[in-house]
């Protein structure tokens, strides 16, 4: 069997070390929190709202649970947590980076993981997303293996707010100011 870290809902990675049995970590990364994107329930949260919680999330065992049952049976140990912080593409000099070549082949790396991603093979996760890594028991982890268990889902409590659009704004009226005409912050009456 070879060794594999499974990151979301359906991607493995093959991982081996030259000369080395291949042992199961039976370790997940997977994404917790999307930004924008709706769930279940069509709720969204924002990156910020996601920086905040993955942040002020304590990594403890009662932080899991299957299938929101609230059942206090270990189902594994959570390792790490982060915001993904973007593509891992980072600039390390940036006149270079902004020529026209590094600019295309910057274009042609994103559509490289959108025809990837178009043909289901891997999943692009986007830049703001809560990531959470983890350890399963074995039980959870034969759970994951056999596809029954494919993804993360997040249970708490909140207040819905619905999303209005915005009111339109009035247009400014600009201010004259007549030279030796006193500044006054309430406009005349008629």
């Amino acid at each position: 069997m070879d060794k594999r870290f499974h990151i979301g809902a359906d991607l493995y990675i093959p991982v081996s070390k030259a000369g080395a049995p291949l042992v199961e970590k039976q370790y997940t990364l997977s994404p917790l929190l999307i930004p924008d994107s709706p769930d279940l329930e069509g709720d969204t949260v924002s990156r910020d709202e996601i920086e905040k919680s993955i942040w002020g999330m304590g990594l403890n065992d009662k932080l899991l649970d299957l299938e929101h049952y609230l059942v206090n049976e270990k189902l594994g140990r959570p390792v790490e947590k982060y915001v993904l912080p973007a593509d891992t593409l980072f600039v390390k000099n940036a006149q270079i980076a902004a020529t026209p070549e590094a600019q295309q082949r910057i274009a042609q790396i994103a559509q490289l993981h959108k025809e990837l991603s178009d043909m289901g093979a891997y999943r692009v996760v986007p830049e703001g997303s809560g990531m959470l890594g983890t350890v399963w028991t074995g039980m959870v982890w034969n759970l994951i293996k056999s596809g029954r268990l494919r993804g993360m889902s997040i249970w708490g409590r909140g207040t819905r707010t619905p999303v209005q659009p915005a009111a339109p704004v009035a247009p400014a009226i600009p201010a004259i100011t007549l030279p030796g005409a006193p500044i006054s912050p309430v406009a005349p009456t008629a």
